[in-house]
């Protein structure tokens, strides 16, 4: 032991990063040790699928969502295999169900969680055991949401559950379904991001930073999601109400000159913007970067190209390609993007199809008032009532079957469950009616994977996976669906329904 010195104390380095540190917390010592005492005593609390109810009800959230948040929220992240069979049954949730709850508070931080239950459990918890604890926990939980989270737009089970069909592995159902709801809420609709490029720390070029990612996620999302909201969703829903001013406002986004859009310029891997110059005429470099980038750029004025540094293998990947929509339009600098990049799943595609006029008469169907209330515009006796008439003459079928024969022939995915949603009828009918189009000659019946149907329209088929969906090979063409061989290999771009249905038929009857 060194002796005749005096150790100095370690002093305070320098501050890098400074968190907030929670104001309420319940863990003392003691609560905790009677908390653990009372579950060794008398096992887990009871389960209250009527407080799980009310929390729904008071925050907005789905009801698995509060289910989860009322049983503490998991912590999903990699590894996390999920609620188990047990546990979903005590709740009374579906695997989907769960799943789509997870989603939904899966986008809360961590700081957020623990602020969010910190001072929740009663003083006693004790209470936890007796009638109505399960309640008054919701009911506190409640509070505390509203305080950090706000309030989300009621949306009907009913709705969430049409959307977990739809679910985008980029937003939960329910998330989705309250950008609709309450568009006015989602600040990606209401404030321009800031898409300057930064560097990307991976490839060194240059990148449109976090708010242009999120921004883009959402321009997908509603892009995707309008589809079936306007045709799957019934007349006076609120989630289907709001597809107008959702729209209004993202156009409203996109016309912002300063706006810029990665664009997904596969085509040009392994080119630099030396290369590139020439064919960008009046081409400067780009000056509006939020930190200096690490490699060349040009600007056009509509497209920016930042070239990219090399992959493991000493190639170099693809430049960056982005685009200003607002300044998108029929010149010779958008066409010169479009030999570029025009494809199916790239921004430009999205942006397109948004100022497109098929959404345009989309938007036109909903806002003229058209359906009752509670009607389908999936149901052509509804949306499509003249193009109904003209089957029943020439089949000599009745208005039902007729109805049914054009949902076949139109819809991209008519499966059983959603025939009967959108028509009101019984399996039995259904049944019957489906009886009716096999015995004419219209229909064949059959199996086939993934279809949720016992009828097809005769001719070739089409199968699909997760993301995209099996179907007659006639109907893809109608739906602008691009197949290789006998697969399924894009989405459909059906527009409105009423038009569909006229199409369909005409092109049929030829």
């Amino acid at each position: 032991m060194r002796t005749g010195t005096v150790a100095q104390s370690p002093g305070l380095g320098r501050i890098t990063a400074i968190e907030p540190v929670l104001a309420g917390g319940w863990d003392t010592p003691e609560r905790l040790r009677r908390l653990v005492h009372l579950v060794r005593q008398k096992g887990p609390a009871p389960w209250d699928r009527e407080a799980a109810a009310v929390l729904a009800e008071r925050t907005g959230l789905s009801r698995a969502g509060a289910a989860l948040l009322l049983a503490g929220i998991p912590d999903v992240k990699y590894g996390y295999a999920g609620l188990d069979a047990e546990a979903r049954k005590v709740m009374g949730l579906k695997q989907s169900e769960a799943e789509a709850g997870e989603r939904e508070l899966a986008t809360l931080r961590v700081a957020d969680r623990l602020d969010l239950l910190a001072d929740v459990l009663p003083a006693d918890p004790g209470q936890l055991w007796l009638e109505g604890g399960q309640l008054a926990l919701a009911e506190r939980i409640a509070e505390a949401w509203r305080r950090q989270q706000g309030v989300r737009p009621a949306v009907p089970e009913s709705t969430l559950a049409v959307a977990a069909e739809h679910s985008d592995v980029r937003m939960a159902p329910a998330a989705v379904c309250a950008v609709f709801a309450d568009p006015a809420r989602e600040p990606r609709l209401t404030r321009d991001p800031d898409t300057r490029l930064r560097v990307n720390s991976i490839s060194g070029g240059g990148w449109e930073g976090d708010e242009g990612f999120r921004f883009t996620e959402l321009l997908a999302v509603v892009c995707d999601a309008v589809d079936w909201v306007y045709a799957e969703l019934p007349e006076g829903d609120p989630v289907r109400r709001g597809v107008p001013e959702t729209l209004r406002l993202l156009r409203e986004r996109l016309a912002h000159p300063g706006l810029l859009l990665s664009a997904r310029g596969r085509s040009l891997r392994g080119r630099t913007v030396a290369e590139l110059l020439p064919g960008f005429p009046g081409a400067l470099p780009y000056l509006d970067a939020a930190e200096p980038l690490a490699h060349p750029t040009l600007d056009d004025g509509l497209v920016v190209v930042s070239e990219a540094g090399f992959d493991r293998r000493g190639e170099r990947e693809a430049p960056g390609v982005y685009f200003r929509p607002g300044r998108y339009g029929a010149d010779e600098r958008s066409r010169r993007l479009e030999t570029v990049v025009d494809a199916e799943d790239s921004h430009l595609a999205v942006v397109r199809r948004l100022r497109g006029p098929e959404f345009e008469r989309i938007v036109q169907r909903m806002t003229e008032g058209s359906l009752p209330p509670g009607g389908y515009e999936t149901d052509p006796r509804l949306s499509a009532p003249t193009v109904v008439e003209e089957a029943v003459a020439a089949t000599g079928l009745d208005t039902d079957a007729a109805t049914l024969y054009l949902q076949l022939l139109a819809l991209p995915v008519p499966t059983d469950r959603r025939i009967r949603r959108f028509n009101r009828w019984t399996a039995a009918h259904h049944k019957a009616v489906a009886a009716t189009l096999v015995e004419a000659g219209l229909v064949v019946a059959d199996r086939r994977a993934r279809a949720g149907r016992g009828v097809f329209l005769p001719g070739d088929w089409a199968s699909g996976d997760k993301f995209y969906p099996p179907m007659e090979t006639w109907k893809a063409g109608l739906l602008g669906v691009r197949t290789i061989g006998r697969k399924v290999y894009s989405r459909p771009v059906a527009g409105p329904l009423p038009e569909l249905f006229a199409r369909a038929w005409r092109t049929r009857a030829d």
